[in-house]
């Protein structure tokens, strides 16, 4: 099977946001590295508005693309960001705590726990800094708007694309990620909501990964032993579903198993195109990060306060659309 090229992921990249634009235009749906690493889009300079955004781990290429996004926009607008990283709970809710120390305009952060990170929410509050919150969002504080896939959306998408895979019937095991996340809770409630209906489809486990493709392989592994007629897997994540297809490969199962991730990473994206995955939920990252820039902006400068949830674009791509398009480019 030849393989995806940069060129041909970049150009993939585009037809996608096209597809994006597209759909909004017919009506749109109602979205290793670690703390210490920043990233500055402009020198800092009297006046010069500061924001800052607190991410999860930038191994994982969802943070990576949302914080270029970010990057690029606060470029573009002549606005200083600082960007960093976090990997559990703790240092998350730590980097958030010492962004407030330093007096940036607002901050925009993604949650490890809904319930968890109220109490920075409310430090960000009392000092009088606005927050937004990405990818997840948290169930206390004041927090002007949540950027994010709408991610029942995204798992009933997901759930509507396995369902016909799966031709309605078989045994079915779900890799959730981080068990407080509420985009966790979102996509496996959106999955669910659909795949109930089919009397014919078994989950036969649901168990968390926590969004790592080592913790992903090792899960299904285990879920392999325990299930080895099993006919489809949906990883809620594509870090996750990548970790799942590389233990299915040890077993000797990959061609049999139906296997469907979830962010539309570019690693994801070329093995539906390769064969190795069968699809992929496609979101926006960068689109993300522009949206808090731009919002951010606006309310720092008084020209208005954003929707509470703004929602960029979800589609479901499976390996025979990609194939298609890719086709398309080679031939043209």
């Amino acid at each position: 099977m030849k393989k995806l090229s940069k060129r041909y992921l970049a150009i993939l990249a585009v037809l996608l946001c096209c597809c994006m634009i597209f759909a909004a235009c017919g009506g749109a749906q109602t979205s290793d590295s670690s703390a210490g690493t920043s990233v500055n889009a402009s020198s800092a300079g009297s006046g010069v508005i500061r924001l800052g955004l607190v991410v999860g781990d930038f191994s994982n290429p969802f943070f990576s693309t949302l914080s270029a996004g970010a990057e690029a926009a606060a470029a573009a607008s002549g606005v200083e960001i600082t960007i960093l990283g976090s990997k559990t709970l703790e240092e998350n809710v730590k980097v958030v705590e010492d962004m407030i120390q330093t007096g940036v305009d607002a901050i925009c952060f993604s949650p490890f726990d809904a319930k968890g990170n109220i109490p920075v929410v409310e430090k960000a509050n009392a000092a009088g800094i606005p927050v937004f919150t990405v990818d997840s969002y948290v169930d206390g504080g004041d927090v002007i708007a949540y950027i994010g896939t709408d991610n029942k959306l995204g798992g009933a998408l997901a759930g509507e694309w396995m369902a016909e895979a799966m031709g309605g019937e078989g045994t079915l095991a779900i890799i959730e990620g981080g068990a407080g996340s509420s985009t966790n809770v979102d996509r496996c409630e959106g999955f669910r909501s659909v795949i109930d209906q089919y009397p014919g489809i078994k989950v036969v486990a649901s168990v968390p990964a926590d969004w790592a493709r080592d913790k992903g392989l090792k899960v299904m592994s285990d879920i392999i032993a325990g299930h080895p007629d099993l006919k489809a897997v949906m990883a809620m994540n594509d870090e996750m579903a990548i970790g799942a297809m590389e233990a299915l490969k040890a077993a000797g199962a990959s061609a049999n198993v139906i296997l469907c991730g979830y962010n539309g990473a570019d690693e994801a994206i070329k093995y539906a195109y390769e064969g190795t995955m069968s699809a992929t939920i496609v979101q926006f990252p960068e689109e993300m990060g522009k949206l808090y820039v731009e919002n951010a902006i606006r309310v720092i400068e008084g020209l208005g306060t954003p929707a509470d949830h703004l929602k960029p674009q979800v589609m479901a791509m499976d390996s025979v659309f990609i194939k298609k398009i890719i086709n398309a480019i080679q031939k043209g």
